[in-house]
C-alpha cells in the first residue's frame, strides 16, 4: 500500500531508502532531514497510513488501497492550498509594511 500511495506522490524513491532501516527513530530522523516538501509528503502518508489501520485494528476492516491514496492526496492539496495562503499573506504583509 505504501509503495501505491508513494509511487502517486513522487516519493518512491525515498520510500526505498527507507525500508532498508529498522529501526523508527532511526527512519523518522532521516526524513527530518529531507527537503521539507518531501519531508511532508512521506509524514503525510505515514500519517494516513497508521490512521487507517488503528481503525482496521479497533473496527477490524482495512480501508482500500485507493481510498487510502485519495485520503493522502487530499491532505497534500490542503497543505499546499494553506502554504499558498501564508505566502500570499506574507507578500501582504510585506507590501504594507
Amino acid at each position: 500500500m505504501a509503495k501505491l500511495c508513494s509511487s502517486s506522490s513522487s516519493v518512491e524513491d525515498k520510500r526505498q531508502m527507507l525500508v532498508q532501516y529498522k529501526l523508527g527513530t532511526e527512519t523518522i530522523d532521516l526524513i527530518l532531514q529531507m527537503e521539507q516538501s518531501v519531508c511532508q509528503k512521506i509524514l503525510i502518508l505515514l500519517w494516513v497510513w497508521w490512521s487507517a489501520r488503528n481503525i482496521a485494528n479497533r473496527e477490524e476492516k482495512m480501508a482500500y488501497e485507493a481510498d487510502i491514496c485519495s485520503s493522502v492526496m487530499y491532505h497534500l492539496r490542503v497543505c499546499e492550498k494553506l502554504q499558498d495562503q501564508q505566502k500570499l499573506a506574507r507578500q501582504h504583509l510585506a507590501e504594507h509594511a
